[in-house]
């Protein structure tokens, strides 16, 4: 959940307004209080991926030893990564005439305007503490960048030509570690997990028979996504796939996902779900890579600065500001509990 604030030292950070440049992309800038959001949300999908329960996220141990190096040095580096993927993306498409429109800027600023409202701008502030961002000036901003870049993702995903390189199979040099972009084909087996009361009506052998004969017709040349189209189960699932991190989706699909190179389609792959067949796909993760490596981005990073970015006190803070919010919202259910119970 959050970021700066909370805790006093954040407090008087916030009050000053004192971010700090930490790097540059093409000349954009990019605050320590940017980082600090994606540092959340890195902090978060290692959290998940490992069990490390929300309770535990203040206190945990940012800064042990995993895999020969800090953990938080590598959620530092992910994070301004991650930073710095997300500016590219927004200067493609603005290049691409994608930009945030005065429709979308409006609705934005009267939804703003409404959360003020309901819950007062220091209410605001804490729920946005919550989900990794310092102030309500901060979650503004962060609002208009994830709306302009799924515009910009509608874009890519509608005029890829515009976006990705001739020869897509360059991509395979610029996969990301624990991140894909995937379609599959689900054969559901568990209708308590899936919602389908019906899963269950065939038995499993069967099921993983008719996977696997999807299966086999891909491999016989058949075409991937008309198969997605005519057997796939996953209600939720559009014809783009997904994009993911690590800790965002079961285990063994993660594995399987992590281990394809791009349009190279999985065996069979079995979760609590049912039968996956998994096709990992060309993504955002690639072409962030791409455009800043390949195509000589202009990057400019402030080392010094990023490293005084404490990853113990942005988590630290999370779990104030959830623990607060929390006890608020416990105390205003006790007092409406009271005063219907009086009269």
């Amino acid at each position: 959940k959050a970021l700066p604030g909370g805790s006093q030292k954040a407090a008087m950070i916030e009050e000053s307004d004192g971010s700090k440049v930490v790097a540059t992309v093409n000349g954009e800038e990019i605050t320590d209080y940017d980082v600090r959001y994606y540092i959340y949300s890195e902090a978060s999908a290692y959290a998940s991926a490992n069990s490390i329960s929300e309770d535990q996220i203040g206190d945990y141990d940012w800064d042990q030893e995993v895999d020969g190096k800090k953990l938080s040095d590598t959620i530092r580096e992910k994070a301004v990564a991650d930073a710095i993927g997300e500016v590219i993306t927004l200067q493609k498409g603005a290049a691409n005439n994608i930009t945030l429109d005065e429709t979308t800027a409006n609705q934005i600023a009267t939804q703003i305007s409404t959360l003020k409202s309901t819950y007062g701008e220091d209410g605001l502030a804490l729920r946005a503490r919550t989900m990794g961002v310092s102030s309500v000036k901060q979650y503004e901003k962060m609002y208009k960048k994830v709306m302009t870049l799924q515009s910009v993702q509608q874009d890519i995903d509608k005029n890829s030509d515009k976006y990705y390189p001739e020869d897509k199979s360059v991509l395979n040099d610029y996969k990301q570690d624990g991140k894909a972009s995937v379609k599959h084909i689900l054969i559901k087996t568990d209708s308590s997990s899936s919602g389908d009361e019906n899963a269950d009506a065939q038995p499993q052998e069967d099921k993983k028979a008719k996977a696997q004969g999807i299966l086999d017709r891909i491999k016989n040349g058949e075409d991937f996504d008309a198969l997605m189209k005519e057997f796939n189960e996953d209600t939720g699932e559009t014809e783009t796939g997904y994009t993911f991190t690590a800790g965002q989706m079961q285990p063994e699909f993660e594995a399987a996902a992590f281990a394809l190179n791009l349009d190279e389609v999985s065996d069979l792959v079995e979760t609590t779900y049912g039968y996956h067949i998994i096709k990992r796909i060309p993504g955002m993760y690639e072409l962030q890579a791409y455009w800043e490596n390949d195509k000589g981005a202009k990057i400019k990073k402030k080392d010094s600065k990023i490293a005084k970015i404490s990853v113990k006190d942005v988590m630290s803070d999370v779990k104030a500001a959830t623990d607060q919010l929390a006890a608020e919202q416990a105390a205003q259910k006790s007092s409406g509990s009271s005063s219907s119970s009086s009269k």
